[in-house]
């Protein structure tokens, strides 16, 4: 048998904010930052982009695509 909750809300109200008010219990609660939304970082694509930048300069502007995607992958 499963326990449940009827929760009335409008779609603006704030969900995070319910949830702390009502604390049913700590483990219960946790479920919903699982489940919502999670900003992204674009740390990882920012850092392949600076070796990218570093990799292909002037000096060495005749390297190939294929070479340049190798040495990325070999750098991580």
């Amino acid at each position: 048998m499963h326990n449940t909750i009827r929760v009335h809300c409008q779609p603006d109200d704030d969900l995070l904010t319910w949830w702390s008010e009502h604390n049913i219990s700590q483990q219960f609660c946790m479920w919903p930052m699982k489940l919502l939304p999670k900003p992204s970082t674009f740390v990882a694509s920012e850092r392949v982009f600076s070796k990218t930048g570093r990799l292909v300069t002037k000096a060495r502007n005749r390297i190939s695509h294929k070479l340049v995607d190798k040495v990325i992958v070999l750098a991580k």
